[in-house]
């Protein structure tokens, strides 16, 4: 956000948004406006959903990444000891619950998409038009220097022989 490039920081703070994602379905930093969501990522303001159950240690592992200073953040190796990680198996779920997109997309979200695929087909087509030209056109052994021979010879005989301007 601020036009300096990254490093492996903005990777760990990456984990921590897809981590919250990952368990919420939705996205740590979210608003329809977005100035305000800019405003909560610069100050770090997020909150889990109350209606889900999301252990102790997954809510710790993401608080512990989604840090402003990037100093203060895990790093890799702390996050592969953190005890998000080192949970027995039997804690984990065998199912996790279907989510689906929280907003229904409108109309303008579907034809933005159709008009997409319909211009890539598109130019899928004239892509493999030209190719298939280019490959009938394309001289066969032998012939390509005697095409660029004649294309020399005439274009020094037109430069010996101007053609006079007729008006």
């Amino acid at each position: 956000m601020t036009m300096g490039g990254h490093s492996k920081e903005i990777d760990i703070w990456s984990v921590g948004v897809l981590t919250f994602m990952l368990l919420t379905g939705q996205f740590p930093f979210d608003s329809n406006d977005r100035i305000i969501i800019q405003k909560k990522i610069k100050s770090c303001s997020f909150q889990f959903p109350g209606d889900q159950a999301i252990s102790e240690e997954a809510r710790n592992f993401i608080k512990k990444i989604l840090v402003l200073k990037p100093e203060e953040r895990l790093t890799f190796k702390q996050m592969l000891e953190d005890p998000f990680f080192s949970q027995e198996k039997q804690n984990l779920p065998n199912q996790l619950p279907l989510q689906t997109l929280r907003y229904p997309p409108n109309q303008k979200f579907l034809t933005q998409y159709a008009t997409y695929e319909e211009t890539f087909n598109q130019c899928q087509d004239t892509m493999i038009d030209d190719y298939q030209q280019l490959s009938e056109s394309q001289p066969q052994d032998g012939e390509l220097s005697k095409t660029n021979s004649v294309i020399k010879k005439e274009k020094n005989s037109d430069s010996r022989n101007p053609t006079p301007i007729k008006n």
